[in-house]
């Protein structure tokens, strides 16, 4: 009897994918044929109308149709005893899901073949399949269980259906070559541990939609350098972005409202992030051993600092305390460049928590409104110069460098009082300069107050 060719297309994308569009993740699937009996070493039934078979060159077929059996361990699956033989998985129209834990550790399968008809993956189906380098999952999926692909260390990229909804806890956890995610925007939750471990990641999309991003999601992910959280989130869960130590940029929800412990610890690339007016509190270790954090402002809304949130910044320069009735950890290194203490400036209101935890650590600290609003230059006048200094500054800092510019100078700087140094403050200085040549003789606080 001559032999019936099974081929498999390798994997591949058809489409270009934009991860602002709708991803497509279909390819050209082979219809699935049972081998000849001659080369079949192992069969069986995986479902109620299901059969299995594996061949002499390490391909196992599935052909029927419904659901595979639901097996109560993964030492129960059909296959099981044959698992280090398997090389290619093909699994046949009609089938539409696979169970939980199904190809866990079938660590030389290195190609797999999912019918259209498959709508749902289970958990640990394919988790420590080692070998595995590219897998597309099929349109009809709206299901991908935990687990699903956790330590498929050879796994380069994957697209995610638009018909998926959840990114499941410790999904592709540990991928260590992963280097590309798309996510349809059909996503509203990450969960926890999803990117954990995934060292190679450089870069991921969050649709907005998404509300909260779980703890650890992209714990260790040593290769993310940006990220850009969308304003539909309003919490960040505990440890989500610790140890990403080449991110350097964060644009940040406007929403947020929680930022769960050690959320950012580790970040040592991370040069600065602004958070929202919407912002409760900072959590104990958020940003502890961010290295290169050279100036932070905790917006008003703030109403706690846990304990070493700011511990062992070793190149934070100043921190500006906006709410002057802020509780602060007492701690010394809550705030603090090394083990032995705080050599920036600590900037506040008059009287406020800020000043005491300044002076009960013996940290220097500038009362806000001390420098003279406008006289970035010090020179005791306030003119087109300062407004020049303003610009520099701003430009340097939409660089990532350095602004410049010291506590009092960058106090003087914020003319219109929104804790950012840009392009409008220098505007305005320059109205005002326009103004006192033309013969005003308001204080540029006063001018300020009347423009605003």
């Amino acid at each position: 009897t001559a032999a019936t060719t099974n081929t498999t297309t390798k994997a591949t994308t058809a489409a270009t994918t934009n991860a602002t569009t709708k991803a497509t993740t279909s390819e050209t699937t082979m219809p699935v044929t049972a081998p000849p009996d001659s080369s079949v070493v192992s069969r069986g039934t995986c479902g109620i109308t299901m059969e299995w078979t594996l061949d002499s060159n390490g391909v196992l077929r599935i052909i029927g149709n419904g659901e595979m059996y639901e097996w109560q361990s993964a030492n129960d699956v059909a296959w099981f005893y044959d698992k280090a033989r398997i090389r290619e998985v093909q699994i046949g129209s009609g089938v539409t899901n696979i169970e939980n834990e199904a190809f866990s550790e079938c660590a030389n399968l290195q190609k797999i073949s999912i019918a259209p008809t498959v709508t749902s993956i289970g958990k640990k189906a394919f988790s420590d399949c080692s070998a595995l380098e590219k897998l597309v999952l099929p349109d009809a999926l709206t299901t991908i269980g935990e687990s699903a692909l956790n330590g498929c260390g050879a796994l380069v990229s994957v697209i995610v259906p638009s018909g998926v909804t959840q990114l499941s806890a410790n999904l592709f956890k540990n991928c260590i070559n992963l280097k590309t995610v798309v996510i349809p925007s059909t996503v509203c939750i990450i969960g926890g541990s999803v990117f954990e471990g995934c060292t190679s990641l450089t870069s991921v999309t969050i649709p907005n939609g998404v509300e909260f991003i779980e703890p650890k999601a992209f714990h260790n992910c040593k290769s993310l350098s940006s990220i850009t959280i969308p304003n539909s989130v309003t919490e960040i869960g505990e440890a989500a972005f610790f140890d990403c130590s080449l991110l350097s940029e964060v644009k940040m929800s406007s929403q947020i409202t929680t930022i769960g412990e050690i959320a950012f610890r580790n970040c040592s690339a991370l040069q600065s992030i602004t958070l929202p007016e919407t912002l409760e509190s900072i959590s104990s270790r958020t940003f502890m051993g961010c290295d290169n954090l050279r100036e932070f402002t905790v917006p008003k809304s703030v109403s706690s600092i846990g304990m070493d949130a700011f511990s062992g910044c070793k190149n934070l320069e100043m921190i500006t305390i906006l709410n002057p009735k802020c509780t602060i950890n007492p701690n010394p290194t809550t705030i603090s460049t090394d083990s032995t203490g705080f050599t920036g400036i600590i900037c506040g209101a008059e009287d406020s928590t800020a000043q005491q935890y300044a002076g009960l650590n013996n940290y220097l600290f500038l009362p806000l409104g001390s420098a003279e609003l406008g006289d970035v230059n010090q020179d005791g006048i306030v003119n087109a110069s300062d407004g020049a200094e303003i610009l520099i500054a701003a430009a340097n800092i939409g660089a990532g460098l350095d602004s410049e510019l010291d506590a009092g100078q960058l106090i003087a700087a914020d003319i219109n009082g929104d804790s950012d140094i840009n392009a409008a403050d220098a505007s305005s200085l320059l109205q005002y300069a326009a103004y006192v040549g033309a013969g005003g003789n308001a204080t540029l606080k006063q001018f300020m107050e009347n423009e605003i």
